[in-house]
């Protein structure tokens, strides 16, 4: 099995559940999976960007 096979049978498992429980296709349920997962990595980097910012800023102290 080579990774691109890997990689669609992990989406599947990971759409899975999402189509039974709402009754959507695969396809939709796999593109929600998807935007959940963009979802999450958008809303982690935030803070590590806002303390790099903070951390740069001139006459910044930390308490």
């Amino acid at each position: 099995m080579g990774y691109e096979a890997n990689a669609d049978d992990a989406r599947n498992r990971a759409a899975d559940p999402i189509s039974k429980a709402e009754g959507i296709p695969l396809d939709e349920a796999r593109a929600q999976a998807i935007l959940g997962f963009l979802a999450l990595v958008s809303r982690g980097g935030h803070p590590w960007f806002g303390g790099v910012y903070a951390d740069a800023r001139p006459g910044h102290r930390r308490f």
